[in-house]
């Protein structure tokens, strides 16, 4: 699909005169012209410009912002590993698993996926499609209620144990889901691969009501927050947590999941899960690096 310079910038919420300007003085992105001249965006570009107005936003210089935003979306999803194997190509492994009530191959699929390639791709590649697909399948009757708990409480339980595997250290990241959003899988999913960026994050899980991310802010002191927001009805709860995390002195609030540009206050995140924990990941390190300024005596 190809967008205009119009259509990228109401998309991205970057005004046409400086997504030309990014254009111009840094190279972020570098669109083809149609035959009368008008710039021609693609998906890539999109991607890269949804990246680029995320670290600017988070207070990365634009020229440092240019280079981190062109450099992860580089290495697409299966160029971060090797995608060997049926094991990484089956997106309906876990649905046929679920429907057969097959706890064993739903364990054998999840490790299968995760040992040919890194995380990275694993999550992108694989686990993102496949939970599309039990999504079909309990849409069109071939799964029930309890498979997909039984898929979901699998895939849980493969990438709770990950995260704990992964070293914590760096800016501290709280990661969770505002009061009434259950949709889990993929705050769990970004709260690891943010972890293994050089961070330390602390997941909290899903509908977290207003006064703990007060109390998050206050006793655990994050330098940043992440929330997602997967359906209409979260909206409001996602603005009241935002307006809670940042009245508790946290200045840096992001926000994923297909509504995230309807929440008000946070810096939205709309690439793939691996892009946006490299955004957010690159913006907060960039920010520990940056020289402290003198206090004046």
């Amino acid at each position: 699909m190809t967008y205009t310079i119009g259509e990228i910038a109401e998309l991205t919420g970057v005004p046409a005169v400086t997504l030309r300007a990014w254009e111009n003085r840094y190279g972020v992105v570098q669109p083809d012209r149609t035959a009368s001249s008008y710039r021609q965006y693609d998906e890539h570009d999109l991607e890269i410009l949804h990246r680029m107005r995320a670290l600017v936003d988070s207070g990365v210089p634009p020229r440092r912002a240019a280079r981190l935003a062109a450099s992860p979306a580089s290495q697409s999803p299966r160029s971060l590993g090797s995608v060997p194997g049926a094991a990484i190509q089956d997106v309906t492994a876990l649905a046929r698993a679920g429907a057969a009530l097959d706890n064993d191959a739903l364990r054998r699929v999840l490790d299968e996926a995760f040992a040919v390639t890194s995380i990275e791709t694993a999550v992108d590649s694989w686990l993102v499609p496949s939970m599309h697909q039990v999504g079909r399948f309990w849409e069109s009757g071939k799964l029930d209620v309890v498979s997909e708990h039984l898929v979901s409480a699998a895939v849980m339980r493969k990438l709770s144990a990950l995260f704990d595997t992964t070293p914590a250290h760096g800016p501290r990241v709280v990661v969770g889901l505002p009061a009434t959003n259950r949709h889990e899988l993929p705050a769990l999913a970004f709260a690891l691969l943010l972890q293994r960026l050089g961070t330390e994050v602390l997941y909290v899980g899903s509908d977290v009501p207003e006064s703990c991310w007060t109390r998050l802010a206050e006793v655990w002191r994050p330098d940043a927050a992440v929330i997602s927001v997967a359906r209409d009805h979260d909206i409001a709860p996602a603005n009241v947590a935002v307006r809670t995390l940042v009245g508790a002195g946290i200045g840096t609030v992001y926000v994923g999941g297909s509504e995230a540009h309807h929440v008000d206050g946070a810096i939205p995140l709309m690439s793939s899960l691996t892009a946006s924990a490299q955004t957010v990941a690159a913006a907060l390190l960039h920010r520990s690096r940056s020289p402290r300024p003198q206090v004046a005596r």
